[in-house]
């Protein structure tokens, strides 16, 4: 008697293939799945494993050519769907269609999860849209949806590598207000930026700041603050974190 293998069975094999990244032959799994298989067919579980095998050289064009085929089959797209492309389309590059990913997933009902908010961000980041990506903390806002201490860190983070420090330091405020604590990560890009615009006064002030709020420096954090007095010539500045940073046990990247 022949057995006949189940979408979940099909899934099963496909995950494998994209695990390995292997994904010619995953997708080959699909088609047989969709093509040959009689009592079943691919599901969105099937199409959001594709969307994750996926590795950083695949194209834009890619990660949509699974959202058509998965239109064309009449698989809806889920919330994981949603939030799997926009991550995939900002790591290819492709914000602008990252954001028609995220307004489509809205104007089906969809609430995307908080990865496809703060991967929208990153995507900001990296392009300077600063104020995109403060309206979509907005946007975020009028829609009832809570941002937590990562989608802060990536705005922090956005604002102050583009030196819009006050407004890092308003998001920092915001957070401690809302009771969202700021972690390491969160001061260290704060730190960062104060780093980067030459304010090491300041810069310094904020680890004083986060050791008073419990939270503790780490490599990170002294690399970036030897790293702006070197750039600066501050010798003895510069002497003064190699030391801490020995006193902590952390090795300097310089």
């Amino acid at each position: 008697m022949q057995t006949t293998l189940d979408t979940a069975a099909y899934n099963a094999g496909i995950n494998m293939y994209a695990t390995i990244g292997n994904m010619e032959k995953a997708k080959d799994m699909v088609d047989e799945l969709r093509l040959e298989c009689e009592s079943s067919n691919p599901d969105a579980c099937t199409y959001n494993i594709l969307l994750k095998g996926f590795d950083e050289g695949a194209t834009p064009n890619e990660y949509l050519a699974i959202l058509q085929e998965m239109e064309e089959a009449g698989v809806q797209a889920t919330s994981a769907t949603f939030n799997s492309l926009v991550t995939a389309l900002v790591r290819a590059g492709d914000v602008e269609a990252a954001e028609q990913v995220l307004r489509a997933a809205l104007k089906n009902g969809k609430q995307p999860g908080l990865q496809s908010y703060s991967s929208l961000i990153k995507g900001y980041s990296k392009e300077g849209r600063v104020n995109d990506a403060l309206q979509l903390l907005a946007k975020m806002k009028l829609s009832n949806v809570r941002p937590n201490v990562y989608i802060y860190t990536a705005l922090l983070s956005c604002c102050a590598s583009n030196g819009y420090l006050e407004e890092s330091v308003e998001l920092l405020t915001e957070m401690q207000e809302k009771k969202t604590y700021p972690n390491v990560v969160t001061y260290n890009a704060l730190v960062a930026g104060f780093v980067k615009e030459r304010r090491m006064d300041e810069a310094e002030a904020w680890v004083e700041r986060m050791l008073k709020q419990g939270v503790k420096p780490d490599e990170q954090t002294y690399n970036t603050l030897l790293a702006g007095y070197v750039s600066h010539q501050e010798r003895f500045s510069a002497r003064h974190i190699l030391d801490e940073m020995d006193v902590a046990g952390f090795m300097s990247d310089r």
